[in-house]
């Protein structure tokens, strides 16, 4: 009978674990050039984390900026109005005028078809009665007759200009 010897591996020698450090991230330093990427970015998505991205920026440091400059938290809140503005905009273009959606028969596109959302916009108009004040009421006795249709004159400038157009 033979008998199978095997042979304990020797022991590893010891070593010191060491704990990895983290990863240092470059500073990044702001600029003027940075600063109007990250507004530009910011009016064309609404988005801060996207426009700070675009920006080569991180969140905090945009937001500790904005803390600390009152220019900058200024142009900020102007470059976030118009990015609200345009997706505003956008959702409401869909809203009115749908999205076109491919209509499948047979494994072969036989056309499109206009997708209404009621969902969006009934949620549009909720947003809009909040936010616009009620209208005054013409009376055709009234003795403000002129500044009641200047300011309705006003009101649908500033609309047509939301909407893109001159006003």
């Amino acid at each position: 009978m033979t008998e199978l010897v095997t042979e304990r591996p020797a022991a590893a020698p010891r070593t010191r674990v060491t704990p990895k450090r983290a990863k240092r991230t470059k500073r990044v330093r702001w600029s003027q050039k940075r600063e109007d990427r990250f507004l530009l970015a910011l009016t064309e998505t609404a988005n801060v984390a996207k426009s700070s991205a675009a920006a080569g920026l991180s969140e905090s440091s945009v937001y500790r900026h904005r803390q600390l400059s009152e220019p900058f938290r200024a142009r900020w809140a102007e470059a976030l109005g118009e990015g609200v503005v345009r997706l505003e905009t956008m959702l409401l273009e869909r809203a009115l005028n749908g999205v076109e959606k491919p209509v499948w028969h047979g494994g072969r596109q036989v056309g499109v078809m206009h997708d209404y959302s009621d969902r969006l916009a009934l949620a549009l108009l909720a947003a809009h009665r909040r936010a616009v004040p009620a209208l005054p009421v013409l009376d055709e006795d009234a003795d403000d007759d002129a500044a009641i249709r200047e300011e309705l004159r006003r009101r649908f400038g500033e609309m047509n200009r939301r909407m893109g157009g001159d006003g």
